[in-house]
């Protein structure tokens, strides 16, 4: 019974943590779309945005190449 406990917390843990992140959807000038994890981050005063994609890391790029950003509702 115990045992049962323990994975069912652990369960719950899991899930809870997975649910905090959001993902957006990053429409590029080209026309190029780009899932990030977590919102991407604009900084005004270098005109690149950051972000973090699932494979491939935290990446910049320049802001002027970004047409949009839109949070996805999964």
């Amino acid at each position: 019974m115990k045992r049962f406990i323990l994975a069912s917390a652990a369960l719950a843990l899991t899930l809870g943590l997975a649910g905090c992140s959001s993902h957006y959807e990053m429409t590029m000038q080209d026309g190029t779309k780009i899932i990030t994890v977590g919102e991407p981050q604009v900084d005004e005063s270098t005109g690149m945005v950051t972000y973090e994609t699932r494979f491939d890391g935290e990446k910049q790029i320049k802001q002027s190449e970004m047409k949009e950003y839109v949070r996805q509702p999964y």
